[in-house]
C-alpha cells in the first residue's frame, strides 16, 4: 500500500513538473507571435490597476516578449527579477521532471527571508519617483 501511493505521488510530481515546463514553453511560443502591449486580451496587473503601483511582477509578460525576441537588456529593464528567476524556476522543474524520487530541497529560513525582502525592496524601489529606481518601473 505504501508503495503504491509513494509511486503515485512521484508519478504525480514527474507529470505535475512537466506539466508547468510545458505550459512556461506555451507561454514562451505565444509571445513569439502576440506582443503583450497591444494585445487586447493580455491580462492587466490588478495591483496595479487598483493603486496605481508596480507590483514586482509588472512588466513579467513584456519582459518574457522581450526575451523570446532576443531583448535580453529590454527584459532586464521591464523586469530584471523575472529574468533572474527564469534559470532557477527551469533548474528546479527538470529536477523535479528528471529526479522524481530526490526530494526538492527545502531552502532554509534565511533564505526564504532574504527572497521575501528582496521581493519587498524591488516592490518599493520600483514605485519610487526618482533614479536609479524610477527605470525600475516597466514602461
Amino acid at each position: 500500500m505504501f508503495r503504491q501511493e509513494l509511486t503515485r505521488r512521484l508519478r504525480g510530481r514527474r507529470e505535475q513538473a512537466l506539466l508547468a515546463l510545458g505550459a512556461f514553453l506555451l507561454v514562451l511560443l505565444v509571445l513569439v507571435f502576440v506582443d503583450p502591449r497591444t494585445a487586447p486580451f493580455a491580462p492587466i496587473c490588478p495591483v496595479h490597476a487598483a493603486t496605481g503601483l508596480h507590483c514586482p511582477g509588472c512588466g513579467t509578460g513584456r519582459a518574457l516578449h522581450a526575451l523570446v525576441h532576443g531583448d535580453l537588456p529590454l527584459a532586464l529593464r521591464l523586469n530584471a527579477l523575472t529574468v533572474a528567476a527564469i534559470p532557477v524556476f527551469l533548474a528546479l522543474t527538470l529536477r523535479a521532471a528528471l529526479l522524481p524520487k530526490k526530494p526538492l530541497p527545502v531552502p532554509p529560513l534565511w533564505l526564504r527571508l532574504l527572497i521575501y525582502a528582496v521581493l519587498l525592496a524591488f516592490l518599493v524601489g520600483r514605485n519610487l519617483p526618482f533614479e536609479p529606481f524610477a527605470s525600475w518601473a516597466p514602461r
